[in-house]
């Protein structure tokens, strides 16, 4: 009758004979405990990937709709405020353009005073009206130059003819008592017209500070979107520039494309009422994505940290299960090639179910 150890090593050879060919080869593939682990780390940094990956997309969408609710926000506040603003204006300039007798001031100038703006410092602050004789000579303003300047001094303005019909709007023209770039509304009076000129220059600063913040950039151009009426970056360069070609005729609205200065922004528009002005109001690219970008710093920061974590715990596992099987396996052989019984070694550094393994085998040894 066969011994336990002879049945033990029939069933162990029985059991290389199932997974060999008659020709040698192995009839079924068996893996290592080592392939498990790699495919445990390659799962874990696919999953890690992919969930990279849609925070990513998904910050970088929330970034941007968050920058383009801000900039359309700022946007129609501003036009909404230009547009009451102008509607100020203009009904200031006809209201005085309707004062009974004001046309004396032509024969009469030393008793006239004007002023012009207030103290709320509003974005149509900056600026001065005059009653303009037909020459173009200014007989009162609320910003004169010397007296030797004023002759004839808007008689060459475009404007002023249009003005002595009707009350008119112009802009960009160039201021030549302020030397700026203005938006002039003129209304007619007997002999001349009541005009206000409002500093473009100065505009687009104002309405950036008021409602864009330090990283936005506001514009506003014509209905047509072919001229810069004002720009809060380098208004000196840019007002009355043409828009032709630039990404503000191309891409209406609310977008994401270059400032005229080259710096990527998102942009969004709004009209201005009564004046058939666009205003543009655009932020940072960079700084809106600013906060996705650390995000995502934190997020690759703690996977890695993650991943070292897993490769630590494999190994520590592969040194606990993996080698002592493998010492028990080896063993187990070294005892079944001599012929004769052969006790393994009990490890110490493992898991129980191990340890339980090898006293079983020494029983049954």
């Amino acid at each position: 009758m066969p011994s336990a150890y002879e049945l033990a090593r029939d069933r162990l050879e029985a059991g290389r004979a199932r997974r060999t060919r008659p020709d040698g080869t192995r009839a079924q593939r068996y893996f290592s405990l080592r392939l498990y682990f790699l495919a445990l780390i390659a799962t874990f940094i696919a999953v890690a990937g992919a969930a990279a990956a849609f925070v990513h997309i998904q910050t970088g969408r929330d970034a941007r709709a968050e920058s383009f609710q801000a900039a359309s926000f700022a946007a129609h506040g501003a036009a909404r405020q230009l547009g009451e603003d102008f509607a100020s204006l203009e009904k200031n300039i006809g209201g005085l353009a309707a004062t009974p007798g004001i046309e004396k001031v032509f024969a009469n100038p030393a008793g006239c005073s004007l002023s012009f703006g207030s103290s709320r410092g509003r974005p149509l602050d900056l600026g001065h009206v005059d009653i303009i004789r037909a020459d173009g000579t200014p007989m009162c303003s609320s910003r004169l130059p010397p007296e030797s300047e004023r002759i004839g001094l808007y008689r060459t303005a475009q404007w002023l003819k249009a003005a002595r019909e009707r009350q008119h709007l112009a802009a960009p023209v160039l201021d030549p008592a302020s030397g700026h770039q203005v938006a002039v509304v003129a209304a007619p009076i007997a002999g001349g017209v009541v005009a206000g000129f409002l500093d473009l220059t100065a505009l687009g600063g104002q309405l950036a500070a008021r409602y864009g913040g330090d990283r936005a950039v506001v514009m506003a151009a014509t209905g047509d979107r072919r001229t810069v009426l004002a720009h809060s970056i380098e208004p000196k360069r840019w007002i009355g520039t043409s828009l032709d070609g630039t990404p503000f005729t191309s891409t209406p609205g609310t977008a994401e494309r270059q400032d005229l200065n080259g710096k990527d922004r998102l942009y969004s528009e709004a009209r201005v009422t009564g004046v058939n002005w666009v205003l543009a109001v655009g932020k940072d690219k960079a700084a809106a994505l600013g906060a996705q970008s650390r995000l995502e710093k934190r997020q690759f920061a703690i996977i890695g940290f993650g991943l070292l974590l897993l490769l630590a715990a494999t190994s520590m596992i592969r040194r606990r299960v993996a080698l002592p099987i493998a010492q028990l396996g080896r063993e187990l052989r070294a005892g079944s090639d001599g012929g004769l019984p052969h006790s393994v070694t009990v490890p110490t550094a493992c898991p129980e179910e191990l340890r339980s393994l090898a006293v079983d085998v020494n029983l049954l040894v």
